[in-house]
């Protein structure tokens, strides 16, 4: 629904009507401490609450992740939802009513998807009738019930290289939609055909259960084995888990999610009573499809094959976990096993036991590297020290932090100094120092501090116009001000973080205006005011120095250069920002 749009009214009028308070405290457990509300982050894992909202302001901000925004920024970020679905979400909630237009895009979604349900229906025909012998074969062989291929939309694309394109044409489905759909291939001859032949179809579904793609797994000797349409407007791979639609509840309820390779491995696995479970479906887990995740649980199990590529993806697996706020642990499968064949030679319950011992990711990589280096070398050792060091410093609590220290340190038989040593620096929380800031962090810090006080617009904007310092995005975010101001409406100070497009400046504006006190507001933008006109002095001081060293033998043009960087050194003295000694002529 990316391309709807509300009016600014309407949006305002869900704004005010949604306190983010009890908005958020309808998703998780909040506790008022002082005149803000803290809570255990839900956007990465922790042990002490860093999550903070204010319902003054109206925004919240994790001092652990730095995630931050208004109340339509965590429903989108809480429910997988884009900024449309999030203000609709809000709105049916608050029983406003909202009308929207949709663009071109949407358009084309909705197009799309009346193609993936015709094709849905198609494959699913076709796996019930004769063609479908050899697939339904399998199926069986594979011991997939009925209620498994019902549930997951497995259905058969029969063999010819025109079926499902002839299909589509007696219903008036264009040619131009079924291509976007990359359920058939455009040849460069110009001539179209099938994408799937003779293959068994796995149905991907989104998360609200519409269907947005399909893979086939080939019945004959074609290559590859495993076909997934091209990406798609509906389908980005990226951030599409098979099985998700389906587990996500039990996901939930159990607080944890297992994580496996194959269709196979997920459909035995469910059908076994394992109803927490996706699939990456043969490609590398991503940051996307772990953020997905995020949103059900923070305890991922890894159940990848025994064999060395499957270990070296659950290495990979782990390192995007943890880097994505979740914590991740390993089921051993020994013998070149997979979890469908477990299943189907020994049942649940040996897996279920392989579940309860999964082995932490600190544990995991460790053994691991003891299996591939020598840990009686002193290089290989070294190695190995660096690399759990590193694996440790992802722990973002300090309890557990210094509980995995010791652990490892026991095991390897050195001094736990030596592991903390290679720790990695853990952020400092962002407070105000202007002085270290560079010229465009301190000038969109002093914009965004203007939305707290839109009264000193004009100056803010005169100065930034006289000293050259006003790019586009502190630009943008002065017209939003100024536009409010002027219509006498209230400035959302989370719309105005929002604005800011790079992740790490949103984090620093947040903090700062979160840990800003009301009555030290004026203060604090006096001396965002006074360092923006350092920068600028400073900068025709040295443009002075130039001019000076380029005529040193021409007193008429020195010596009133040499008055200006006087009354320069003189202003710079009062605002604080003196001339360093040596950078003086």
């Amino acid at each position: 629904m990316s391309g709807f749009y509300f009016s600014q009214d309407k949006i305002d009028e869900v704004r005010e009507a949604a306190d983010i308070v009890e908005v958020i405290g309808s998703y998780i457990t909040i506790k008022k401490t002082g005149k803000n509300y803290t809570a255990l982050c839900p956007f990465h894992s922790e042990k002490k609450p860093s999550f903070v909202i204010s319902p003054e302001k109206q925004i919240y901000h994790c001092f652990g992740c730095g995630a931050s925004g208004n109340v339509f920024t965590f429903v989108m970020n809480y429910e997988s939802v884009n900024f449309a679905e999030a203000v609709e979400i809000l709105a049916k909630r608050y029983g406003i009513k909202v009308k929207v237009s949709s663009g071109t895009d949407d358009k084309i979604k909705k197009s799309l998807l009346k193609v993936n349900n015709f094709a849905f229906d198609f494959f699913k025909k076709h796996l019930n009738n004769t063609s479908g012998k050899k697939a339904l074969d399998y199926v069986k062989k594979r011991k997939i019930n009925r209620e498994t291929v019902e549930l997951f939309g497995i259905g058969y694309a029969p063999s010819g290289w025109s079926n499902l394109l002839n299909a589509a044409r007696k219903e008036g489905i264009s040619e131009k939609l079924l291509v976007q759909s990359g359920l058939i291939v455009k040849a460069d001859s110009g001539k179209l055909y099938d994408t799937f032949r003779n293959r068994l179809i796995f149905t991907f579904y989104n998360t609200r259960g519409e269907k947005v793609a399909f893979a086939g797994r080939a019945l004959g000797d074609d290559e590859p084995k495993y076909l997934n349409i091209s990406e798609t407007p509906l389908f980005k791979k990226r951030f599409t888990l098979y099985g998700l639609y389906q587990g996500k509840d039990a996901i939930r309820k159990e607080d944890r999610c297992l994580v496996v390779e194959g269709y196979m491995d997920l459909l035995a696995l469910f059908q076994a009573g394992f109803k927490n479970v996706v699939a990456v479906s043969g490609t590398s887990l991503t940051d996307g499809q772990a953020q997905l995740l995020r949103k059900y649980t923070r305890n991922v199990y890894i159940s990848f094959d025994a064999d060395n590529p499957g270990k070296k993806a659950a290495l990979k697996g782990i390192s995007i976990f943890i880097n994505n706020g979740l914590t991740p642990y390993v089921i051993t499968l020994k013998g070149g096993k997979d979890p469908d064949e477990i299943i189907k030679k020994e049942g649940s319950e040996p897996f279920q036991k392989m579940i309860k011992h999964a082995e932490h990711f600190v544990d995991f990589k460790l053994r691991y590297l003891l299996s591939r280096y020598d840990a009686e070398n002193p290089v290989d050792r070294t190695e190995i020290v660096k690399e759990m060091a590193r694996t440790i410093s992802y722990i973002k609590d300090m309890t557990e932090r210094q509980m995995w220290v010791s652990s490892v340190a026991r095991k390897l038989s050195i001094d736990e100094t030596v592991l903390s040593g290679y720790r990695i620096t853990a952020k400092q929380k962002s407070q105000f120092l202007p002085s270290i800031l560079s010229s465009d962090e301190l000038v969109h810090n002093l914009v965004a501090l203007i939305s707290l006080n839109p009264a000193r617009y004009n100056e803010v904007y005169e100065l930034l116009e006289e000293t050259e310092l006003l790019d586009d995005v502190a630009e943008k975010v002065l017209l939003y001000i100024k536009t409010r101001f002027d219509r006498a409406s209230e400035v959302d100070v989370a719309d105005v973080i929002n604005m800011y497009e790079n992740n790490s400046e949103r984090e620093r504006i947040t903090a700062m205006i979160f840990s800003l006190k009301k009555e030290n507001l004026p203060k604090m933008l006096t001396q965002y005011i006074n360092k923006v006109k350092t920068i600028s002095l400073k900068k025709r001081w040295e443009n002075l120095k130039k001019e000076i060293k380029k005529n040193e033998n021409d007193n008429n043009i020195v010596l009133p250069l040499l008055k200006e960087q006087q009354k320069i050194a003189s202003i710079l003295k009062k605002l604080g920002g003196n001339i360093d000694p040596e950078e003086r002529v």
